[in-house]
């Protein structure tokens, strides 16, 4: 989506033009719902645990919430590629912790944060079904205790190739939030294609531009 110098290039980029239209036809043809256009409380995981889709796309956090349902089935699979390769690289969700340098308790807060990431802190809080997947060497076997799913591993190879929300949108602020607005304009409003990425286009890259410029 951006080029090496941080442009926004998905309405340039084939292969990304080829991505969405992927999505965008299927959309179209109702073969694929945007969880956002749900109403509430009918989520992506209330859908697939009332076996009205046969797939969704999530993390490891909805294994809790399937751990409760005594009947259902579930496995896990990577997206298929067209590149004749098993898996390819996906995003990987992930948060941040930050300490406040204006804290009377920087000392004790530091201990808690190293705590709470490190290889012994992910495995008490993941095991057991936990929702996440360690980010941390050491800790892998909590996401393959009790075989569940059976296919757990993929949660690992995905960890292993995947990546984070690239830089130069993370170092943007309210860049994501001018892309996220703009998809769900064309998810939820039935929006064309070409002229979405187009305006994207012009929007993502006139805020990154203001902030390079420091406006």
């Amino acid at each position: 989506m951006y080029n090496d110098k941080g442009e926004f290039v998905a309405d340039k980029d084939p292969k990304t033009v080829e991505a969405y239209k992927f999505l965008y036809d299927n959309v179209q043809n109702k073969n694929i719902t945007f969880a956002g256009s749900l109403p509430k409380g009918q989520g992506g995981d209330a859908m697939f645990m009332s076996n009205q889709v046969g797939f969704v796309s999530a993390g490891r956090w909805y294994l809790p919430i399937f751990k409760q349902s005594k009947d259902l089935q579930f496995d896990i699979v990577p997206f298929p590629t067209n590149t004749g390769k098993k898996i390819e690289p996906a995003p990987v969700a992930t948060a941040y912790m930050v300490l406040n340098k204006s804290s009377k308790a920087q000392k004790e807060a530091y201990q808690f944060l190293s705590e709470f990431v490190s290889k012994e802190g992910q495995m008490f809080r993941l095991q057991g079904g936990g929702n996440a997947v360690p980010s941390v060497g050491g800790a892998d076997q909590v996401v393959l205790e009790g075989n569940l799913p059976e296919h757990a591993k993929y949660f690992l190879d995905a960890r292993e190739i995947g990546y984070a929300l690239t830089p130069f949108e993370a170092g943007v602020p309210g860049l994501s939030k001018i892309i996220t607005d703009e998809m769900e304009a064309l998810w939820l409003k039935d929006g064309k294609l070409d002229d979405t990425l187009k305006t994207l286009s012009v929007k993502t890259n006139q805020r990154i531009n203001e902030y390079k410029s420091g406006k």
